[in-house]
């Protein structure tokens, strides 16, 4: 099942068009890499960033292609500006706790020294 969701994630766009029906779209591409990606956090709302553990192996864990792509799709300008595979964006489904780019930066920039 591994195998099959990552092979035919890569034809998921990485970004999209803007239309007035995007909302819907977005939506659907959101549930499918929430179903598809059992390492990622679920949910719309960008709350946060973290810096990916070590594997067993010993080398650093790389960002998902499901949260690559939900976070390009979604936070497109806070993507651009985390380019760095070694962290992860973390969503959540409550609205509430969704931050803007400038805290989510603010907040990584007041924990860890290393700045992207």
């Amino acid at each position: 099942m591994k195998q099959f969701t990552q092979h035919f994630s890569i034809f998921i766009p990485n970004h999209l068009t803007t239309t007035n029906n995007e909302s819907p779209l977005k939506n659907s591409i959101t549930e499918y890499l929430d179903k598809t990606d059992s390492q990622s956090s679920k949910g719309k709302y960008c709350f946060s960033v973290k810096r990916n553990g070590i594997r067993k192996d010993g080398k650093q864990a790389q960002r998902s292609p499901a949260n690559n792509q939900k976070a390009a799709l979604l936070r497109p300008n806070l993507h651009k500006k985390v380019n760095d595979p070694t962290v992860s964006f973390c969503f959540c489904e409550d609205r509430t706790r969704e931050k803007i780019d400038d805290e989510i930066l603010q907040a990584w920039a007041r924990n860890n020294s290393r700045i992207f």
